[in-house]
């Protein structure tokens, strides 16, 4: 799973939550980061949580340049 969100303590609390249940978290801060890890990684992440409104590149645009990488990709926003 990756976590995209500009909040640190949401970064951080999303990911303990998510790895009580066993889930293996990746987290980042921002949507350009969040695009270069799913297309280095994405044969490891099943699931994007996204945060709607970050800096810079909103969650919107972040959505849908992870779709163009991956027209499949799940995502929670």
């Amino acid at each position: 799973m990756l976590v995209i969100d500009d909040e640190a303590t949401v970064r951080a609390t999303a990911r303990r939550l998510l790895e009580t249940i066993g889930l293996k978290v990746l987290t980042v801060a921002d949507g350009r980061a969040g695009l270069e890890l799913y297309a280095e990684q994405s044969d490891h992440i099943d699931l994007v949580l996204l945060d709607m409104t970050m800096p810079g590149m909103s969650g919107l645009e972040t959505c849908q340049e992870l779709r163009s990488l991956d027209p499949d990709v799940m995502i929670v926003l």
